[in-house]
């Protein structure tokens, strides 16, 4: 009986650390966002019209979330806006985060990627993804988009989500910088 009862209690005991380890490598494990050509919207863009100068800068980093247990590379970046010779937004280039994670979350302006997980063979290399804070509505965005157009031209489109809204999170439509217009690289 005794020795039964030691039978027991070791697998009872290895069942135990097994369904502990099988729930932490459960959470632990991340997911690869696989990207291609992010190289190519690197660096700083404009659209200058009349006294309207809008400026954009992009960094390749990497996101590497825990809450949504994803990692890869990406897109990090700011933006300049001047109207009527009046500054309205500038960034420093050196601020701009290289990592996109739970913490820096809320500092990144502009986050972009063409990541997919199932491979690099689903990437679409001229077409980005956008989330945008705008800086002067205080609202963030989840429905841009970038496209290159060329080696030296992108497509900048931002829209507002589409959704409900309760009355506290609703956010006036529209954006303090332009909306559709094509930038340069400098």
């Amino acid at each position: 009986k005794h020795t039964n009862m030691k039978t027991k209690s070791i697998i009872l005991l290895f069942l135990v650390c097994y369904n502990l380890n099988y729930s932490f490598s459960q959470r632990a494990a991340k997911r690869q966002v696989f990207t291609t050509n992010l190289e190519a919207y690197q660096g700083t863009w404009v659209y200058k019209s009349g006294t309207e100068i809008f400026r954009v800068c992009f960094k390749i980093g990497s996101i590497d979330s825990d809450e949504s247990r994803i990692f890869g590379a990406c897109l990090l970046g700011d933006y300049y806006y001047s109207k009527n010779n009046v500054v309205l937004d500038s960034y420093s280039a050196s601020a701009i985060p290289l990592v996109y994670n739970d913490q820096s979350r809320e500092q990144v302006i502009i986050f972009a990627s063409n990541g997919k997980f199932e491979s690099v063979n689903y990437v679409r290399p001229n077409e980005l993804y956008m989330n945008f804070y705008d800086k002067q509505k205080k609202k963030k965005v989840y429905s841009g988009e970038i496209l290159l157009i060329s080696p030296t031209k992108i497509r900048w489109i931002l829209k507002d989500d589409e959704g409900d809204y309760d009355e506290e999170d609703w956010v006036e439509s529209g954006f303090s910088v332009p909306s559709d217009i094509i930038l340069t690289k400098e």
